[in-house]
């Protein structure tokens, strides 16, 4: 509830998570931290993605566990012990649209032709993080920490895009089509280690920790898909000649260099005198990743077939520099309640990068819009147990995003962007999301001091 400001400490179990140093927070007992997301609701506007005045929708509802940490303190020893299991990332986003009217599309034929249209996009992508972390007490005010993680990354990835004129007459039925499929599957796994530290002084807290880049240990359910096919397409009079493109490799036959950035954060607390409120603040740089073939498929192509079949199934990525922060503030009202409020930015790693060599790769969907988070709940503590109840709200617009498709002023064959039976695509596609989470989640202490341990910040 503190939008992850707690670098420099008070983050509890998620410590685990924003720096190994402070899970000794513990104290003199252990404690069982449980988090879930009681409800989830995420709605997508696409103003103008498949045409001008075409605005497609999503929303969806989602309820699902997120933290499950244990963290091991012992009165009798500097180390702490803590092993988590979360969900970093949990997104469904499914559009689904069709069309059909009456209008003259096909130069070659006299009169209105049905126009047909379908766009089918579902994209699911979850990041599940099971980690182990140990803290050491050099002084009171002094803890390092380091913590290692497994990242299990899963994507089933779909885009559909159909496009069909057809014409009757008494004897005869003539039809133009145009279709193209896109579908991405893996599973990757993979190490990331953290390092941090800690130190108290005065009022003051100060926190620093290093995410060290990922490396891949295991890849499996690989696939990627691409198809596209034309047929009856007529352009300046001359008819193009009519094709089939149907390319897919799976399991060994593609190979993943999936990987996370380096990155430094760091983070202060105030404790303001005699008020019993926090001020809290982070922030975190993330190195730039060079653009890569992050599903490669035919790798080493020696001959222009091959060359060809890697650029028309391989998807290319890289990320850019950036630096996200966070604010938060608390308030203890009495010893068993408190009041938290949290701010941070999410800033998209895609916006503006320039792919370079790849930059006529497909690469995995991305709205290029930067979120931004608001947070606040309180914190009770009965029987010496921490209960944290909160609400998330995010948001974010992006404009001037390039069309999927363009639906709404089609032509039989849109040079510009070589694709039949579509308008010329234009940046006019403009994203609104919206999401509300409501969290709940307990950590229950064992032996020694109670209510020493917070879940949930």
């Amino acid at each position: 509830m503190l939008s992850g400001a707690v670098v420099a400490g008070n983050g509890g179990s998620s410590s685990i998570f924003y720096n190994p140093a402070n899970i000794s927070e513990a104290g003199n007992n252990s404690n069982l931290s449980l988090s879930a997301v009681m409800f989830s609701w995420r709605y997508y506007k696409l103003d103008n993605l498949l045409g001008d005045g075409i605005t497609p929708e999503s929303m969806a509802f989602v309820v699902q566990p997120r933290f499950i940490t244990y963290v091991y303190n012992s009165a009798k020893s500097k180390f702490t012990f803590g092993g988590t299991v979360f969900t970093r990332i949990h997104e469904r986003t499914e559009i689904n649209y069709t069309l059909q009217k009456e209008i003259d599309i096909l130069k070659g034929h006299p009169g209105n032709e049905q126009y047909n249209a379908y766009f089918d996009y579902r994209n699911r992508f979850d990041d599940t993080w099971v980690g182990l972390a140990t803290a050491y007490e050099i002084s009171p005010d002094f803890h390092v920490g380091i913590s290692a993680f497994v990242s299990s990354v899963s994507l089933n990835y779909l885009r559909d895009i159909e496009n069909s004129a057809l014409t009757t007459s008494d004897s005869s039925i003539f039809s133009a089509t145009f279709n193209d499929r896109i579908i991405n599957n893996f599973n990757d796994f993979r190490v990331i280690f953290k390092v941090g530290l800690s130190y108290k002084m005065a009022h003051w807290r100060f926190g620093i920790n290093i995410t060290a880049p990922s490396f891949l240990v295991l890849s499996i359910n690989k696939k990627l898909l691409h198809t596209q096919s034309e047929s009856n397409i007529t352009y300046q009079g001359k008819h193009l000649p009519d094709y089939t493109i149907f390319l897919t490799s799976e399991g060994k036959d593609v190979i993943s260099h999936s990987r996370l950035p380096l990155s430094i954060s760091g983070g202060l607390i105030y404790t303001i005198p005699h008020s019993g409120s926090q001020i809290y603040f982070s922030l975190e740089h993330f190195f730039p990743i060079k653009p890569y073939l992050l599903l490669e498929a035919y790798p080493h192509p020696e001959t222009p077939l091959g060359k060809f079949k890697q650029k028309w199934l391989s998807i290319a990525s890289g990320s850019r520099s950036l630096t996200n922060v966070a604010i938060g503030f608390s308030w203890k009202k009495s010893q068993n309640v408190g009041l938290m409020l949290g701010f941070r930015t999410d800033f998209n790693y895609l916006k503006n990068y320039d792919m370079g060599a790849y930059s006529n790769f497909e690469i995995l969907p991305n709205t290029n819009s930067d979120n931004y988070h608001i947070t606040g709940g309180a914190e009770f503590t009965i029987f010496g147990q921490k209960i944290v109840s909160g609400v998330e709200f995010t948001f974010s617009n992006v404009k001037s995003q390039r069309q999927a498709a363009n639906f709404s002023d089609p032509v039989e064959f849109n040079a510009v962007d070589k694709i039949p039976l579509q308008g010329v695509l234009q940046n006019t596609a403009e994203l609104h999301f919206i999401a509300i989470n409501l969290y709940l989640s307990a950590s229950l202490n064992f032996g020694g001091k109670k209510g020493k341990g917070t879940a949930g910040k």
